[in-house]
């Protein structure tokens, strides 16, 4: 599923986004974290793997945003 946000970059438009997002984020010390979103009115299931090869899952209920730290600063 999509939602529809207003865009504000340069201007002000119309983006359709998908309801569930997830990205890795690296931090200026170093550190890395995985950031989840879920702006859909269902649970979802988010499933990656970290360094050492594990594989980690986790379910956002609806509407939930969060972060996991994957290795902290160095």
């Amino acid at each position: 599923p999509t939602i529809e946000v207003t865009w504000n970059r340069e201007r002000a438009h119309k983006a359709a986004l998908p309801a569930a997002m997830a990205t890795l984020w690296r931090a200026a010390d170093g550190a890395l974290a995985v950031a989840m979103t879920n702006w859909d009115d269902k649970e979802c299931a988010f499933r990656y793997r970290v360094g050492d090869g594990s594989e980690c899952s986790e379910t956002l209920k609806p509407r939930q945003v969060t972060v996991r730290v994957l290795q902290p600063k160095r």
